[in-house]
């Protein structure tokens, strides 16, 4: 996880592959389903994530683990 912002509800994440939608490793803004999933993480962390399409574009992290 490179930048958190709980109080807009986002966050940037260096991501690998991601072969179901065919992306490549990038660092990705994401929207938080719900600010506490990142409650007491800091920009560094190294994180597992889940996420899902909102809508066309819109990508929500619904669960985040710290490693």
């Amino acid at each position: 996880m490179t930048a958190v912002d709980a109080a807009t509800g986002g966050v940037t994440i260096s991501h690998g592959p991601v072969a179901s939608l065919n992306w490549p490793a990038m660092k990705m803004d994401f929207v938080l389903a719900n600010p506490s999933l990142v409650a007491g993480l800091k920009p560094g962390a190294a994180v597992e994530f889940e996420f899902v399409e909102r809508q066309a574009g819109e990508w929500v992290v619904t669960s985040v683990v710290k490693k």
